[in-house]
């Protein structure tokens, strides 16, 4: 059975491939080498792609209970991927193409709650990317329905979804400048200035808007001090336009400081950058902290160090990070966790915090998701300017 369906499309069957380790003079740590199929596997997982069309395939809500996120609203999937290419995030190279879903089949996907709420989130990873987004929105208001969305890509942000939610009621948006500073912005591939972020800002806050949130990266290869100054500089011209087109109203909100730091993910072209430590990444919270504590109406929130390190490991780790995870599961303390699966011989630097080069075995190589190893290579490349070495 496990043989048939690793002969198919989309299929992936861990225990018919045999990982290799090889001892380097470079790692005190066994190194990944490579997965040798067993019985027949396939050298390579390809995925399939999945069908979208017609209102039947319109992913949404199934069940409607206060007892999760987003439990007063029916969610409704309006297009998938991303057309940005922003260098540290999954789906720009993985979800390929980008997809989109008609007016009528978004609108055939609401329909039967209409009885049950009148609240209508929009979901997807680039959402003003669609090109009907307006059409829809105005199509649900029309029905009644309040209209949600998600974060929104700067660029593409427009007056008429900005009507459409504030008049159903949305008094919160959330944006992703995720750098202060255009140089780290054109570094991590994505097309904005801080010139046009703040023009948005205005845009935002003029059509009614009381809060808005901004998701941030720090921890971005090559960034120093003059990058978080920068974030520190952004908030503060942001803070000031919301006070210039809010005052008439008799009401300041918040400007909200989404900090996470970067996590080099599978598949992207930062898979090989160097994650920083937790204890740089707290002192880089700190530093913004100090410095935005006495700034009116501006407030940060942050992953935390110890989420951080957790993630860089279930992201760039091998099998072997399965034994911590159990211990993990078992002891119900992660640091204790940690404690025994090195004592046994495993290692958080190892995976978590050691630059990679582009030519290294990875263990994610046999499973053929989208862009190819070497078109993530090149933006790469690109990123830190030609010198791979740069980043290690």
């Amino acid at each position: 059975m496990l043989q048939s369906l690793a002969a198919l499309p989309g299929f992936y069957v861990p225990s018919l491939y045999e990982p290799r380790y090889d001892q380097t003079d470079t790692s005190d740590y066994p190194t990944f080498a490579g997965l040798t199929p067993q019985d027949g596997a396939p050298p390579c997982v390809t995925k399939v792609r999945a069908v979208f069309d017609g209102p039947e395939t319109v992913a949404s809500t199934a069940i409607l209970t206060p007892e999760t996120e987003f439990g007063d609203r029916a969610m409704i999937e309006v297009a998938r991927g991303c057309t940005k290419g922003c260098r540290y995030c999954w789906v720009g190279y993985n979800i390929l193409p980008f997809r989109v879903h008609t007016v009528d089949d978004v609108l055939a996907a609401a329909e039967p709650w209409l009885p049950t709420t009148q609240r209508v989130g929009l979901v997807a990873t680039a959402l003003l990317d669609h090109p009907d987004i307006e059409a829809i929105a105005t199509s649900l208001r029309e029905r009644g329905l309040q209209v949600f969305s998600p974060s929104l890509i700067i660029s593409t942000l427009r007056e008429p979804l900005l009507r459409s939610v504030v008049e159903s009621g949305q008094r919160s948006i959330t944006i992703a400048p995720e750098a202060g500073s255009d140089r780290m912005r054109e570094l991590i591939m994505k097309k904005i200035t801080n010139a046009e972020i703040l023009e948005k800002t205005r845009m935002i806050f003029r059509a009614g808007v009381l809060n808005l949130k901004n998701y941030v990266i720090i921890g971005l290869p090559g960034e120093t001090e003059a990058d978080l100054q920068a974030l520190v500089n952004l908030c503060t011209a942001m803070r000031e336009i919301m006070i210039e087109e809010s005052r008439h109203r008799g009401r300041i909100g918040t400007i909200t400081l989404s900090v996470n730091c970067l996590i080099p993910k599978p598949a992207t072209p930062f898979q090989w950058a160097q994650q920083i430590r937790p204890s740089e990444y707290a002192a880089k919270l700190r530093w913004l902290r100090r410095r935005l504590a006495k700034v009116p109406n501006v407030a940060i929130e942050a992953m935390s160090p110890r989420s951080a390190e957790i993630q860089a490991l279930t992201s760039r780790g091998d099998r072997r990070v399965g034994d911590l995870i159990e211990l993990w599961a078992e002891t119900g303390s992660w640091r204790q966790a940690v404690r025994t699966w090195e004592e046994r011989g495993g290692s958080v630097d190892h995976f978590a915090f050691r630059a990679l080069k582009p030519n290294d075995p990875l263990p994610w190589d046999h499973l053929r998701t989208g862009a190819s190893s070497k078109a993530l290579g090149n933006q790469w490349r690109k990123a830190l300017g030609g010198n791979v070495d740069a980043a290690a």
